[in-house]
């Protein structure tokens, strides 16, 4: 999209991965003069990495998240969690066995602490200003702990319901200063309501 749009140059790869995009939109913002969302000081810039990595990598928060989206649908049916056609379509892409289902629910219930207190006393993550790790944040959060139907309108009802029936104890489990952090971004340095 962004070799669409212009940005990238001609022959530029297309980045797919996030800390490629991240880096990509970092040296973007630059030419243009945007703030930059990496902090410049090493320590900081190191933890946003691995901080980012717990939500996003492989058996990060949102991995972990979609193999009990993807457990729930498979043990109902389809009735919960994803459709089971798409829960057996994703369930070889995230590795799915049933044996790995409670470990996933444990490394979430970790990650959510983590956040937590991550968070606790601040604004933002790494500190006084946004960075992108609050960013991923608050987009991790935001299919666990489903908005409102008129901050985000543009939501299938199949992932709406999907997530809302991932787990029947995973949204309770979410700390209140993780949405409260989502919903603070959001109003502040994100769209709203969300157009998906």
């Amino acid at each position: 999209m962004a070799q669409r749009a212009g940005l990238l140059a001609p022959g530029e790869p297309i980045r797919t991965h996030w800390t490629e995009i991240l880096e990509t939109a970092e040296r973007l913002g630059a030419e243009r003069g945007s703030p930059s969302l990496v902090p410049t000081d090493e320590d900081d810039r190191m933890r946003l990495f691995g901080l980012a990595h717990g939500l996003l990598g492989e058996n990060g928060l949102v991995w972990s998240s979609r193999l009990l989206v993807i457990h729930r649908a498979l043990v109902t049916e389809g009735k919960e969690g994803f459709p089971l056609r798409i829960a057996q379509y994703l369930a070889p892409k995230y590795g799915y066995a049933p044996d790995r289902v409670d470990a996933a629910r444990a490394r979430v219930r970790s990650l959510f602490d983590r956040f937590a207190r991550l968070l606790e006393g601040k604004t933002y993550a790494l500190g006084g200003a946004l960075t992108a790790l609050d960013l991923y944040v608050a987009t991790a959060i935001a299919p666990l702990a489903p908005m409102p139907e008129e901050l985000c309108p543009g939501t299938h009802p199949i992932v709406r319901h999907a997530f809302a029936t991932a787990s029947p104890d995973l949204s309770s489990a979410i700390p209140p200063i993780l949405v409260a952090h989502r919903d603070h971004i959001y109003a502040k340095h994100l769209e709203l309501p969300i157009r998906l």
